[in-house]
């Protein structure tokens, strides 16, 4: 019998391995024998002050639907399962087990009490399963009035699950009564078969009449003086009483869904959190500590957890996969002012180099926001990304600030000068290697990979002739948009010789995601008769958007940067290796990153502000074994 087993409430979610079992076995035939114990009691964590130690470590995700944006739902659930655990006594000593499980907000509305609802599959050291299921309602403190903070486990049922394999999926689901009760409901599925339990309900109304009956999703920013929190309402995750050291195990979490307007709903993304940020309420949060140790592997909408000896971040993204082509590492990842988010991949040229250093200008696409404001500076965060198998040598980083006008746009060529463009013109036409007309797929800025008619498809040996008619200006510059990284180069941008011959006067490095490259033709204008370029495909790629800007050069305010802090998720302080180009090179292998901390000057007033990270470096692609 395990004992006095406790989970905390700081509690987040994460799944590791393999897709879940749809076939019902035979033999699977559930018993649940209530329990008097439950794993979930008296642990809380509060944001400055603690009660009820010992913190637990805890790791999971959360439902992100963007930047303080939330909602209320009328049901939870998800699909929890311990797959590829042969012998759980690798959990740790009779006091430990391990927990997978669903945590959901729900909110007051006269008294300042907000209330966590929960129901986890529990795992102990000698095989046995149970279910827990709870409810907590917090007292809210943001006053000096308001203390002494309390936190009390209102409800709580466990029950003994035997009759099925610790792989077996158990879909976990909470409820809120149709009628005009305040009441919840907790609901286990196993392939397909319902199965409600005694006891499994909690009349909240009867003890907090003034509970709104709703569960909340999403993410609330909460600002008060000595207060910064982000809550997180909709969590799922592992924990367990001490963290686990060894491997042979996995906790696998998959389907994460809310119900809302008559319909259940896949959580699109998902983002990790840490015990120590898992915040459901501005005061209290599931779990308290960070659960090191612990990996994950993710697919879409399922994510399995295991050990593996690193530390999985906060703000990383469990899923959607995200569009794009061929991989491509390293990756830069910018703080967005709640977490880190994918932008690109960088040094996409380094694969046909054959591990020579390489220099790459990229102009960031996702929105980086400034962590931080001194009177002067503001404080950029990004982060580089080892996520796949390669060795990632990186020499040099600088992040550099460039502010204009607000009707200005700016691109960077493959040798980093920084050119303007406002309105470029569409060629006059644009034809395909098959004679194909493809003007309207390259004519603006709208590519969506999902719709071919955005954008236009290339492969090896195809090209696409650009006709800008008789071009009178003296300056022009080629603007592109393209995306699907390739392993050698992708486009060659060609122009007629006097004996008809093309000839390649730059070369396009596209990149995993859609991003913008930019060519400088000013010397190579013709001096009479109209402008023609070719694009030539070497490899599949797509293309959005291509046009000719001949607008004078707008002034520019350009700032540089190398890190004033960079820190490996391994080898920790490395900031002086990356601000000179001498070869004393930061290593990246598989899920290894470096994070960045940049110091540039505001941005003027009145003026916009764009960045382009340059990284000089380059990085092998193993063989697989």
């Amino acid at each position: 019998m395990v004992k006095s087993l406790k989970i905390c409430i700081c509690l987040l979610v994460i799944a590791i391995g393999g897709l879940l079992p749809v076939i019902r076995p035979a033999a699977c035939q559930p018993v649940f024998t209530p329990s008097g114990q439950s794993h979930i009691q008296n642990i809380t964590w509060v944001y400055s002050w603690s009660q009820g130690d010992p913190r637990y470590p805890y790791v999971g995700g959360y439902a992100f639907t963007g930047y303080s944006d939330y909602f209320q739902v009328d049901k939870v659930r998800a699909t929890v399962n311990f797959p590829d655990t042969p012998d759980p006594s690798v959990i740790g000593g009779q006091d430990n087990w391990l927990a997978c499980g669903i945590y959901s907000q729900a909110q007051g509305g006269v008294e300042r009490e907000d209330y966590a609802f929960y129901s986890a599959v529990v795992l102990d050291p000698n095989g046995n399963l149970w279910l827990d299921i709870g409810a907590w309602v917090d007292h809210e403190v943001i006053t000096p009035f308001d203390w002494p903070p309390t936190c009390n486990l209102d409800f709580h049922e466990t029950w003994q699950i035997t009759g099925v394999d610790r792989s077996t999926p158990i879909t976990l689901t909470m409820y809120w009564d149709t009628g005009t009760n305040k009441i919840v409901y907790w609901l286990v599925t196993i392939y397909g078969q319902n199965y409600p339990l005694e006891g499994a309900s909690f009349d909240v109304g009867a003890v907090h009449p003034s509970i709104m009956k709703k569960f909340y999703v999403g993410e609330f920013h909460f600002f008060w003086p000595g207060y910064d929190v982000w809550c997180y309402y909709f969590q799922f995750g592992i924990m367990s009483p001490q963290k686990i050291t060894q491997g042979g195990w996995r906790a696998c979490l998959a389907s994460p869904q809310y119900f809302k307007d008559g319909l259940w709903h896949d959580v699109y993304c998902a983002m990790s959190i840490q015990g120590g940020n898992s915040f459901f309420d501005v005061t209290w949060m599931w779990g308290g500590n960070t659960y090191d140790g612990i990996g994950y592997v993710s697919g879409n909408n399922w994510v399995t957890f295991l050990y593996d000896g690193g530390t999985i971040p906060n703000w990383w993204p469990y899923w959607p996969a995200e569009e794009g082509g061929d991989g491509g590492c390293p990756y830069a990842y910018v703080w967005n002012g709640s977490m880190f988010v994918k932008d690109n991949n960088i040094l996409p040229a380094s694969e046909a180099e054959n591990g020579t250093d390489t220099y790459d200008y990229y102009k960031l696409e996702q929105h980086l926001v400034p962590y931080a404001e001194s009177p002067i500076h503001s404080f950029y965060r990004l982060s580089i990304n080892e996520n796949e198998n390669e060795d990632d040598y990186i020499d040099q980083v600088k992040l550099m600030t460039v502010d204009h006008a607000n009707n200005v746009n700016i691109a960077v060529t493959d040798n980093g000068e920084i050119v303007t463009y406002q309105q470029p013109s569409s060629p006059l036409s644009c034809i395909d290697n098959n004679g194909t007309d493809r003007l309207s797929q390259i004519s603006s800025m709208n590519g969506n990979v999902s719709d071919p008619a955005t954008y236009f498809q290339g492969y090896d040996g195809d090209w696409l002739l650009l006709d800008f008619g008789n071009v009178t200006a003296t300056k022009a510059n080629l603007i592109l948009r393209d995306d699907q990284k390739c392993m050698d180069v992708c486009i060659d941008v060609q122009i007629s010789n006097s004996n008809g011959t093309w000839q390649t006067i730059d070369v396009l490095h596209p990149r995993s995601f859609w991003g913008m490259e930019a060519v400088n033709m000013t010397n190579y204008l013709p001096t009479s008769g109209d402008l023609t370029i070719r694009l030539l495909w070497t490899a599949p790629h797509r293309l959005d958007y291509v046009g000719l800007d001949t607008s004078v050069q707008a002034p520019l305010v350009i700032n540089s940067s190398t890190p004033l802090m960079a820190v490996h998720s391994v080898q920790g302080n490395v900031t002086l290796k990356l601000h000179y180009d001498d070869e004393s090179t930061v290593e990246l292998i598989n899920n290894q990153n470096v994070t960045m901390t940049f110091a540039l000057p505001k941005v003027p007033q009145h003026l916009r502000r764009d960045f382009i990270l340059f990284t000089n470096g380059y990085y092998y692609k193993k063989t697989p074994q």
